[in-house]
């Protein structure tokens, strides 16, 4: 499994007095990089161009607001990944749990996980689901329900 972007972070209040918020930003990874020949072209919009300075990675809240993100041409990151030998996987996950009763934490009404695993497969999406179920036992649920 390969990381394909890294996450570079400065805080305002640092002992950089440059900075005047905080800075948040998505980065290509190292093979990404090295995989499709990019070089660093923008110095405020921090962009990474290929040989022919067509812009191939960047993250859109160095110059739009919002949650930072690590966007690639599509085109060209899944000739790397064939190339490589490699399919691009996204995963998502979480958790569910239910606490109460009187004291802090002092009754459980059990938890419920997901994990969600996205592959594309010919142009589309395939998902595979891992869902788990922890039930509580009869204690936790009779100080869970006295809450």
């Amino acid at each position: 499994m390969r990381s394909t972007s890294t996450s570079y972070s400065c805080s305002r209040g640092s002992y950089d007095y440059s900075v005047d918020e905080t800075i948040s930003i998505k980065l290509p990874a190292p093979w990404i990089i090295n995989g499709l020949g990019l070089h660093f072209t923008g110095g405020r919009e921090l962009t990474f161009a290929n040989a022919n300075e067509r812009v191939m990675f960047f993250d859109p809240s160095t110059h739009s607001k919002g949650n930072q993100a690590a966007l690639v041409d599509r085109d060209a990151f899944l000739k790397l990944l064939e190339r490589e030998g490699l399919e691009a996987i996204w995963i998502i996950a979480g958790e569910k749990s239910a606490y109460g009763g009187r004291g802090h934490h002092s009754g459980w009404g059990g938890s419920r996980a997901h994990t969600y695993l996205y592959r594309m497969k010919n142009g589309g999406f395939v998902v595979d689901k891992f869902l788990s179920t922890d039930l509580p036992t009869k204690s936790q649920l009779e100080e869970f329900s006295e809450g």
